[in-house]
């Protein structure tokens, strides 16, 4: 009998212990998640020298690729009224070449009735069903990068990611790198890759990147009369800018010491067409002297060297220098703030070439 009494007595308690955990809270439960929806991205590179960015993006030409690779920051907040804390998400893709496709823009740029590369391929991010003042900064590239924030949590930290052009891929193929530069504002009065309709049901952006790299535009003719003895074998531009390269504000680094000691050089060999009238573009970081410099603040030179059959050794050659008063530039056309420079010149040698060791000369090149 005593059993029994005790074997009911444990029912009884155990029977007490499963209504509390049914009706109870649970213990360190995880607080719900907010739905998520997924919003489409468009994105869209230039795919000619038409397109109108000052003085001239020069778009997409035969020698540079098409990207396959893309990286994504969402910028959003929560709170009605944008006072609460941004929140930074990062997405990256591989992209399918196939699925970039040509077309010609219409839409509320300035790249209006020029011919653009738009990538067709299903590219989205998951948001909060509730959210408010998003923003989407962008790159898209050909060779992997390796950023200075693998994980930024705030707008500003996300503007000021650079990278390094440590890698002979990423050097080659530089120009295949294109960014929404941080102060476009496009037609509007905020930065172009605010999302207007982000509060709405069916969200979209839809987005044109410029490139990252400045064009040095190199072309080269040796006269007639000195063809002969004077072939151009390999032009070089030299000491070119390495590190900490801004990646959404490419029109706003400035050569550091740490340049003077890191930086790189770029090759073109010519060929029996080439070799006394050619033309070839270098796609270089662009950056500025900073206040104060022996060269002239505001100025950026581009060292370009011309090896010929009559120099030997290795890194031997007459140099020009390319120099754009970006600070002049920026003076005449603002746009120059945004976008970066295509720097465009030609050298002209009607007397034998000299050698190494000649003081070389200086072009202003717009």
């Amino acid at each position: 009998m005593r059993s029994d009494t005790l074997l009911y007595i444990r029912a009884c308690a155990m029977t007490l212990l499963l209504a509390a955990c049914v009706s109870g809270d649970p213990i360190d439960a995880p607080e719900p998640q907010p739905q998520r929806i997924d919003m489409p991205i468009s994105i869209t590179i230039p795919a000619s020298d038409a397109l109108t960015r000052a003085p001239g993006d020069p778009g997409l030409s035969t020698s540079l690729m098409l990207p396959r690779l893309v990286y994504l920051y969402l910028i959003y907040n929560l709170s009605t009224d944008g006072t609460g804390t941004d929140i930074v998400e990062k997405y990256n893709y591989v992209l399918t070449p196939e699925k970039w496709v040509k077309e010609t823009y219409s839409g509320s740029l300035r790249a209006e009735d020029d011919e653009v590369w738009r990538y067709t391929g299903n590219l989205s991010i998951s948001i909060p069903e509730t959210r408010y003042n998003g923003r989407v900064y962008a790159a898209v590239s050909y060779a992997p990068l390796t950023v200075s924030n693998d994980s930024p949590t705030t707008e500003q930290e996300v503007k000021d990611l650079t990278f390094d052009v440590s890698t002979t891929e990423l050097q080659q193929h530089l120009g295949d790198l294109y960014s929404t530069p941080y102060n476009y504002l496009g037609t509007g009065t905020k930065y172009y890759g605010t999302i207007a309709n982000f509060a709405s049901k069916v969200p979209s952006v839809d987005l044109m990147l410029y490139h990252v790299a400045a064009k040095v535009d190199v072309i080269w003719n040796v006269a007639d009369g000195v063809q002969p003895g004077n072939r151009i074998t390999q032009v070089a531009a030299t000491g070119l800018k390495q590190r900490a390269c801004y990646l959404f504000r490419p029109t706003e680094n400035e050569w550091t010491t740490d340049d003077d000691g890191t930086h790189y050089d770029s090759y073109f060999a010519t060929d029996p067409g080439t070799q006394w009238l050619g033309r070839h573009p270098f796609y270089v970081i662009p950056w500025q002297y900073p206040a104060g410099h022996v060269n002239g603040e505001g100025k950026m030179d581009v060292s370009v060297r011309f090896r010929t059959n009559n120099q030997h050794t290795a890194g031997y050659g007459y140099t020009v220098t390319y120099r754009n008063d970006l600070a002049a530039q920026k003076a005449l056309h603002p746009d120059m703030l945004i976008f970066v420079p295509w720097l465009r010149g030609q050298v002209n040698f009607t007397t034998d070439i000299p050698t190494a060791g000649s003081p070389g000369m200086t072009i202003d090149v717009q």
